[in-house]
């Protein structure tokens, strides 16, 4: 008598792969592609390609993320940048244009800055954000003292003592930044910029010579 053996389907289920949670990050504004800027003279140019409006909130919102505030020569600098990484070169545009611009950009207004935060300059500020900016202008150090220390071995070190950064803050902060030195990590590029105003007119770490920053050593 055959005996016959019950087939066993095995059925293969698939396993779900559970992945770690990606890590948060801050939001970064990044470069929006707009036409090129072009400014047929030296007057204001009112009729700025579609485009300009985004370009502008992505440069705030980038200095925002940074903790620097708009002011118009910074925000010059970084529209400028923005500009470059999308593919379209220098850019074109005045601080007169630039300020007509950004009062006509809805979701920002435009503030003309105290004597204290950048003199006869002017900034641009988003609608309801919170100013959680850094004044890289004041004389006070809300900084650690192993910061400092560090600092000023690193600027006394044979890696450092050499160093020549560009004269001005924003773009020495960067430099700086660039070089991912231990001492000034976790720090925003709004801070860093302070620690460099810090170092020049307070700490003696950083001076001047021939337009650059360089170690106090090395100064005029």
């Amino acid at each position: 008598m055959a005996v016959v053996q019950p087939s066993m389907a095995v059925v293969m289920t698939p396993m779900c792969m559970i992945l770690p949670p990606a890590p948060v990050q801050m939001p970064v504004a990044m470069p929006v592609a707009v036409p090129p800027l072009v400014s047929s003279s030296p007057a204001m140019n009112t009729n700025l390609p579609a485009g300009t409006n985004e370009l502008l909130l992505s440069a705030v919102q980038s200095l925002y993320h940074d903790r620097l505030e708009p002011y118009g020569r910074i925000l010059r600098k970084r529209l400028s940048e923005l500009y470059q990484a999308a593919g379209h070169g220098d850019l074109d545009m005045g601080t007169k244009e630039l300020r007509a611009q950004c009062e006509a950009c809805p979701g920002l207004e435009v503030l003309d800055a105290s004597p204290s935060e950048g003199g006869a300059d002017w900034a641009a500020r988003l609608q309801g954000a919170p100013p959680m900016f850094v004044n890289i202008y004041s004389s006070e150090d809300p900084y650690p003292a192993d910061i400092w220390a560090a600092a000023a071995d690193y600027f006394s070190s044979s890696a450092g003592r050499n160093l020549s950064l560009p004269g001005g803050r924003y773009a020495c902060a960067q430099d700086l930044m660039r070089r991912q030195l231990y001492f000034l990590a976790g720090l925003t590029l709004g801070e860093v910029c302070h620690i460099v105003q810090l170092s020049i007119s307070r700490k003696k770490l950083l001076g001047y010579l021939n337009g650059t920053v360089v170690p106090y050593s090395r100064s005029q």
